[in-house]
């Protein structure tokens, strides 16, 4: 007589109904390999991005380096805006310089200077 063999034969259903089933975060982590950062971002969060307010609020420090970006970005339009015609960024911190006319302008006075060698000095430009 044969012996009947102890180990039974298993099917698909056993193995689905034996399945760990993990966590939303344990998920992640075997996904990405363990390189997920979770960010808590309060009760009020959706997921869908309509409370960015609530996220300012908890986490300043995340919009810091965008506001100064755009406030830098702000300044130099404005600093472009108030440039004359033809006159570039020199050397001098908060004058500018028009090569064709040989003329210096001064931001904070917003006056035209010509540089007197004869002298070594700059001088106001009158023109007439």
């Amino acid at each position: 007589a044969r012996a009947r063999s102890t180990r039974c034969a298993r099917s698909p259903w056993d193995a689905m109904a034996n399945r760990t089933v993990l966590t939303a975060q344990q998920d992640r982590e075997q996904r990405t390999g363990g390189n997920y950062v979770h960010i808590p971002l309060g009760n009020s969060w959706n997921g869908k991005g309509t409370h960015m307010w609530r996220l300012k609020q908890e986490r300043p420090e995340l919009f810091e380096l965008n506001e100064k970006a755009i406030r830098l970005h702000e300044e130099k339009k404005q600093v472009v805006a108030e440039r004359p015609a033809g006159f570039e960024p020199c050397s001098r911190e908060g004058w500018l310089y028009n090569k064709e006319r040989n003329v210096f302008y001064q931001q904070s006075t917003k006056l035209y200077l010509w540089y007197d060698e004869a002298e070594d000095a700059y001088k106001p430009l009158h023109e007439g």
